[in-house]
């Protein structure tokens, strides 16, 4: 199991600075999120007072409890599953107050209140994280984004939880047979982007959220609702792009053609629509029509899935050809959905395995494309990847550990952008990628975070305004070492997949914050060396 360390010397003497992703759990963690709620004598129930439970650093947490009980007792429960708080709390006259828990560390917690028995004891539970502060706003050569899917309905109320968590961006839609209006009989088209669509773009502007936007993907009154497989409809589409992007007046910078073509999804409807030469006509109509823009946007296609059930290879002819056919000329950034393929009973997952092997396995055979065809320049961007919570073998904490890792195995095969699909679970189809709940009506559980939410936090916090540098050297191939620098002192980004100790050479004490937010400072043995431990737990 997986945690990130960021090793900072206290002195200039020292110049390790890492962020290592130590796998150091107790068999205790399964308690967290699994534990029953105890048959209290007496009801407690737990609301909310901040949205999510979701505070940072220099926040008291609390909740707000209701019960007839005179008093309570509260118990916090960390990431490993260890209990770091109990304590008693008076309850004032009537039946509702507002608790403090004087948590510091920052972290992932399930909290639990009861108001008979003993510490651990739950009449009710929720969980809680504390954050660092977010890195202001600066502009280090990459981009966290995060999938968005407000044009289907989320509650813009989560924006902030993404703006505590260090979001940059969001890749959401614009979906064009609801807004672009045909008159049936004068065929004259509107286009209303009120209602949802607006709103949701008005709430990212207001946070600072940057907005990717996919023009999606078909209209029941061109090429009979299929993929724009005529001159008439790919027209329409390239002037539905020019319209959103002067509609939202130079805040859509990004726009994406289409989405996973090569994915029987979008074919099975209409045949054979998803062939790679129809999509880069589509990917020239819109080009162009955004570049005639007064706004104008780049362009990112061709949105393509690897690694899925479907397209179990990362190249295939789908793309090569897409190139041949002139794909390329008509596109400012080379976007493809980097899911990590596993080879279960049923066959290929977009859940698996670890995502060791991102670079070389499906970034790098993307960039030699390109360089073959006089495009090594163009940027790559993950538009999606992400792992279902309850599809891995150590559930919440192991998607926590994956999303850390990605990211930087993206940073090191020099991604400039990667969009973790996607911020919250789902209901419909029940889905759990997400990185908070979706529990919108249900206290305490309403938008609460998920491990991964932590994690990631923490390491925006840490890793905004540097760059990736390198791989270090020297270490053993299971223990992975990366350099990040442009802060007032390099920075490593640390994590062993095998084994149970990283060791570290200083010549000074060293700082350093895991994956969940928590500082230690550990000192040199007469040696020289730093010894931390980490149990690695792997699949299988």
């Amino acid at each position: 199991m997986i945690e990130v360390f960021r090793v900072r010397p206290r002195t200039t003497r020292s110049r390790v600075a890492v962020f290592v992703a130590v796998l150091s759990l107790l068999s205790g963690l399964s308690a967290v999120g699994l534990a029953g709620r105890a048959q209290a004598e007496t009801k407690v129930t737990i609301s909310q007072v901040t949205l999510g439970n979701v505070f940072v650093a220099g926040q008291t947490p609390s909740i707000r409890v209701r019960t007839t009980a005179g008093e309570v007792k509260w118990s916090a429960f960390n990431f490993e599953g260890k209990r770091v708080k109990c304590r008693k709390y008076e309850m004032p006259a009537g039946d509702a107050a507002e608790i403090p828990l004087p948590i510091e560390a920052a972290g992932f917690y399930e909290v639990r209140v009861a108001a008979d028995g003993k510490c651990g004891d739950a009449a009710d539970k929720t969980t809680m994280a504390l954050l660092p502060r977010p890195a202001e706003p600066v502009d280090d050569g990459f981009t966290y984004s995060m999938q968005g899917q407000f044009s289907k309905g989320w509650s813009t109320e989560i924006i902030p939880l993404m703006t505590k968590a260090g979001v940059e961006a969001v890749r959401d839609a614009q979906v064009w047979k609801d807004i672009a209006r045909v008159d049936d009989d004068t065929g004259e088209v509107t286009y209303d982007f009120s209602g949802k669509y607006q709103n949701y773009m008005d709430r990212l502007k207001d946070a600072g959220i940057e907005p990717h936007i996919g023009l999606g993907l078909s209209h029941p009154d061109y090429a009979e609702g299929c993929t724009p497989d005529t001159p008439r409809a790919q027209e329409a589409f390239g002037r539905f792009a020019q319209e959103v992007v002067n509609h939202y007046r130079g805040q859509v910078k990004t726009v994406g053609v289409y989405n996973e073509p090569n994915r029987k999804k979008d074919t099975d409807k209409c045949g054979d629509q998803g062939r790679p030469g129809l999509h880069a006509q589509i990917a020239r109509e819109v080009y162009e029509a955004v570049d005639r823009a007064r706004y104008p946007a780049d362009v990112t296609a061709p949105e393509l899935a690897e690694g899925t059930p479907e397209v179990p290879e990362v190249i295939d002819d789908w793309l090569t050809t897409y190139v041949e056919r002139g794909g390329l000329e008509h596109l400012d950034v080379v976007s493809v959905h980097s899911y990590r393929p596993k080879n279960g009973p049923d066959g290929p997952t977009p859940e698996g395995p670890e995502p060791e092997g991102l670079g070389e396995e499906q970034i790098a055979p993307v960039r030699d494309l390109l360089e073959d065809n006089g495009a090594g320049g163009k940027p790559i961007w993950i538009t999606e990847m992400g792992w279902q919570s309850a599809n891995l073998d150590d559930k919440e904490k192991e998607q926590a550990r994956y999303l850390t890792r990605a990211h930087v195995l993206a940073m090191h095969a020099g991604v400039p952008r990667f969009n973790w699909y996607y911020f919250m679970d789902s209901q419909s189809p029940p889905r759990t990628f997400g990185l908070i709940s979706n529990r919108p009506n249900d206290e305490p559980d309403r938008y609460t975070p998920k491990p991964s939410y932590v994690a990631y936090g923490v390491m925006t916090a840490q890793l905004s305004g540097l760059s990736h540098d390198s791989r270090d050297g020297g270490t053993p191939e299971a223990v992975h070492s990366h350099l990040f620098t442009g802060g007032a002192e390099p920075v490593r980004v640390m994590w062993r997949e095998k084994g149970s100790q990283v060791v570290l050479t200083a010549d000074a004490p060293v700082q350093v914050t895991d994956m969940m937010g928590r500082t230690q400072t550990f000192r040199p043995n007469p040696n020289g060396q730093v010894r931390l431990q980490c149990r690695l737990v792997t699949n299988g």
